[in-house]
């Protein structure tokens, strides 16, 4: 098994709207799916940038049905209509093969030596396969593609295409497709407004998004080479033209070859929209285009991966001993480094990363909980960017509290990319879910901890504490009879149960923001010191329902009266579609609940209290959410159970390529992103038992068995440190360019690392 690459073998149709998905390249900027260029089946080709949103029918994909769904508002069905949602973009892949008027699609023929692969290393998609027709005509395909990583608005596709046992007239369609429409509910959510060709090869296409009017424009341009085996031959005559379709413009080139004679295309594209300029990346597309093909295809490519080699140095997670776990985990890197906003501070990264238009392309609190911890310790600047999407997000954070009745901002249960909330009316998780403010303010709180930026904190952090602060005190209701403060109708990550009371989670969190913000807006001045003495009352009577007999946290008030679950319960609920009726009458959660906010803040509970909610809500958690695994791993490494956090590790990091892990089989519908993230934080929180506070850096290492060693970087206070953990000892190094010394504890012993020195622990 080759630990950077990512290759399934043997064609098999079924599997390839997965494979769609996994094998996406991406820059941040923005995505090509995995399409095969000869599948003319009903898959959509997927082009995304990142934050270009119009709408979609969303609502008309929610089933009728007589039970009653309490994460429904089903009096407000009169108000369905779509809503915002990700583009899917004109395809600027376009590419068609005829073969004596013969289209060459997998459709068709027999379908051969089937490889794909992802080069892990450089974030770049190939295949290839050997197609032969209804004539015996076999036809060697081979494609790569990559997402320039150094030019965010331009990628590069290479087509080979080589006669095995014929000669033939062939022609070649290769432009730009405008047809095509979301993969979702089909909705067509922009219009092709012109086209336009020269005679050298270049294509554009300029269109407009139907609801938003966000202009786009794509262009592409082709250059053709032949070889014979291996060696450059002389072009043959090749007849040109350029073909105007509707909302389709391409090149066509027609050309005769004979048996072992190669014709290769490269096709250098780019996209730009009218959101560029206030994304701090504006173009002009015929000019990008012209630099792109003047770098040409090879030096591109050079150049791409030197940049990702750059991106690994800060972010590869090494394992000896393990090709699997090796080869899972850093699959998982590749596509959350592929997906982070390196060119902006105004975008955040969606759950499904740039993968699929599912859910919308939302973001949810996954990102602040699972993938920015990531960034924030290999790549600070990238989750800086992430944070300050999270403050723009402050405006229309603000306007839903308003709406809601409330002061302050709830930030969008899922947000786009304004941070506005995509989540339709009809849906009840819009006033339910208020955890996403808690789990921004610990996405911020762990970032400024790990990297010393007090400047994000004093210019932007002050004023989202103030807010988030001030909806969840106008939000908790008081209750004279028990001088408790309560939050009612409330879903915590177990949103099997959306409408409770005192949900632990909820608390805990909103807790450490209103303490927080007191504490800050006090010392800055940013609040009344009243309001800032409101906060700490609120927070210091919010109800937790704590058994110190069993050293158990009642999920919610109400939820020990529920029917307890069985073995029997469990198999019989396994059928995610009907998770949400009947888990509601059963201890029975969708996810890690209680758990999840003891690992969030795990030095605030005793190993003891620890250990004893993890006995009681490990049992009843269905895991029905990605979310759940990396959880899973980190808090069963927690109580000692290595093979069982091991178990839920391989789930987290493998199941977007082996769908039987969890039997999910909905990757075609994009990656799980949250997952890949977790995957990073059970090998680097859990089994290397990382904590930064004060910046000090801590490891309580518990490695899987077979792991010989575990090496991976983390960014302490603008300090790298290379961390490497074997079965007996633990050393860190700091490299010489430090800015400062390091304070770390291993175990129980602290040290104090220097620039250019290491230390070593015996563990």
């Amino acid at each position: 098994m080759n630990p950077w690459l990512l290759e399934k073998q043997g064609w098999q149709p079924a599997a390839l709207p997965q494979h769609n998905s996994i094998f996406t390249v991406c820059n941040g900027y923005w995505a090509l799916k995995g399409l095969l260029l000869e599948d003319r089946g009903e898959i959509m080709p997927t082009t995304i940038v990142n934050g270009v949103f119009d709408l979609c029918n969303m609502f008309a994909t929610i089933p009728p049905s007589k039970v009653k769904r309490w994460y429904l508002e089903e009096d407000k069905f009169d108000q369905g209509a779509p809503s915002p949602s990700v583009a899917n973009l004109p395809n600027p892949l376009d590419l068609r093969v005829f073969i004596n008027d013969h289209e060459l699609c997998v459709q068709q023929g027999v379908i051969t030596e089937f490889v794909q692969s992802l080069d892990l290393r450089s974030a770049c998609y190939r295949y290839s396969f050997v197609h032969t027709d209804a004539r015996g005509n076999a036809t060697r395909i081979e494609m790569t593609r990559f997402c320039d990583a150094n030019h965010w608005h331009a990628a590069h596709l290479r087509y080979a295409l080589t006669p095995l046992n014929y000669t033939a007239h062939l022609r070649i369609l290769s432009g730009i497709d405008g047809t095509v429409c979301s993969n979702v509910v089909r909705d067509r959510q922009f219009d092709v407004v012109g086209t336009s060709a020269d005679d050298e090869n270049y294509c554009f296409l300029q269109a407009k998004t139907r609801a938003r009017g966000i202009a786009v424009e794509v262009g592409v341009h082709m250059r053709y080479a032949t070889t014979r085996d291996g060696k450059t031959t002389p072009l043959p005559p090749l007849s040109r033209r350029v073909l105007h379709m509707a909302a389709r413009v391409a090149e066509e080139c027609s050309v005769t070859l004979t048996p072992g004679l190669t014709l290769t295309l490269d096709k250098a594209m780019v996209i730009g929209t009218s959101d560029d300029a206030r994304r701090g990346v504006p173009v002009t597309i015929a000019t990008a285009l012209h630099e792109a093909v003047a770098r040409g295809y090879d030096a591109s490519l050079q150049a791409h991966a030197a940049t990702w080699q750059s991106y690994w140095n800060r972010c590869d997670v090494s394992i000896d001993g393990d090709e699997l776990a090796q080869h899972y985990l850093r699959f998982c890197l590749c596509h959350l480094i592929a997906a982070a906003p390196k060119h902006t501070d105004s975008l955040g990264v969606p759950v499904k990363l740039l993968t699929g238009e599912y859910y919308q392309g939302n973001t949810f609190y996954d990102t602040d909980t699972y993938i920015v911890p990531f960034y924030t310790h290999v790549m600070p600047e990238w989750a800086r960017h992430c944070l300050n999407w999270r403050y723009i997000g402050l405006a229309p954070g603000r306007e839903i509290a308003r709406q809601q009745g409330f002061r302050g901002a709830k930030f969008a249960w899922q947000a786009g990319p304004e941070g506005e909330e995509c989540l339709g009316v009809w849906w009840h998780f819009i006033h339910s879910n208020i955890h996403i403010n808690g789990d921004v303010v610990y996405a911020m709180l762990q970032y400024i901890d790990v990297t010393g930026d007090t400047a994000f904190l004093q210019d932007k952090g002050v004023e989202l504490l103030r807010d988030a602060a001030r909806f969840y005190a106008s939000r908790a209701e008081y209750a004279k009879q028990n001088d408790r403060y309560h939050l009612h109708d409330v879903a915590g990550p177990d949103e099997g149960h959306c409408t409770s009371t005192d949900n632990f989670y909820t608390n805990y969190l909103a807790q450490k923001v209103l303490r927080t913000a007191a504490d800050v807006c006090e010392r800055t001045g940013a609040a009344d010191p009243a309001e800032c003495a409101t906060w700490r009352t609120v927070a210091g009577k919010l109800r937790f329902l704590f058994d110190p007999q069993t050293n158990v946290y009642e999920q919610y008030d109400g939820f020990y009266q529920l029917e307890d679950v069985s073995d029997d319960f469990f198999a019989r609920r396994r059928d995610r579609k009907e998770w949400f009726a009947p888990v509601r009458p059963y201890q029975a959660i969708h996810q890690p609940d209680v758990i999840m906010a003891m690992l969030l803040y795990r030095r605030e509970f005793s190993d003891e209290v620890f250990a004893a909610n993890q006995r009681f809500y490990y049992p009843r958690t269905m895991n029905f959410s990605s979310m759940s695994y990396g959880l899973n791993a980190i808090a069963c490494n927690e109580v000692g159970d290595t093979q069982e956090a091991y178990k839920n590790f391989l789930i987290t990091a493998g199941m977007d390529i082996d769908e039987e892990l969890t039997g999910r089989r909905d990757t075609a519908q994009g990656m799980h992103g949250t997952a890949c993230g977790g995957a990073w934080l059970a090998v680097v929180f859990g089994f290397a038992g990382v904590q930064v506070h004060d910046g000090i850096l801590t490891l309580r290492p518990r490695l899987p068995q077979k792991w010989q060693a575990l090496r991976f970087t983390v960014m302490v206070r603008g300090s790298i440190c290379r961390v490497t953990i074997t079965p007996k000892e633990v050393s860190i190094a700091v490299d010489a360019a430090a800015p400062h010394a390091v304070d770390v504890v291993i175990g129980a012993q602290p040290k104090t690392v220097q620039p250019g020195a290491h230390a070593r622990v015996v563990i």
